[in-house]
């Protein structure tokens, strides 16, 4: 399995305006996995790309760990969303699945689901995910 992965936005996006106005109370209709992972919404990356996003999940970039596992700091492009050196680009957090951890499969992607499709100024909005299995 894989990680998920987030970036701070500063604006609402046309897909989420008023999104949390209209219903703030009502959950996302359930999707199926494929639904999910094929989100047009969320870029799909490979597990490399956020190691070296990461710089190889360092000790030293920990921000805080979850029911996952630990998340960690990272620097990926605005435009492409590419890896790039540290101190450039975009800040992201990237949370890495805890194979041990007592979390599974099920409740990642109930996770990357309702995250794929909230918006609000306080959370970090989920851009993509990494599937590895």
């Amino acid at each position: 399995m894989g990680s998920c992965f987030s970036v701070q936005i500063k604006a609402e996006s046309p897909l989420h305006a008023g999104a949390a106005s209209k219903h703030p109370s009502v959950p996302p209709t359930p999707r199926s996995q494929e639904e999910i992972l094929l989100s047009s919404n969320l870029k799909s990356f490979a597990f490399n790309d956020l190691k070296v996003a990461t710089r190889n999940f360092r000790p030293d970039s920990v921000l805080g760990e979850g029911g996952f596992g630990c998340v960690f700091k990272g620097w990926i492009d605005e435009n492409t969303f590419a890896d790039t050196r540290p101190g450039t680009g975009l800040v992201i957090a990237v949370k890495r699945f805890r194979q041990e951890g007592n979390q599974g499969h099920k409740e990642w992607l109930t996770e990357i689901n309702y995250l794929g499709t909230l918006y609000h100024p306080n959370l970090m909005k989920l851009v993509g995910y990494c599937l590895r299995r």
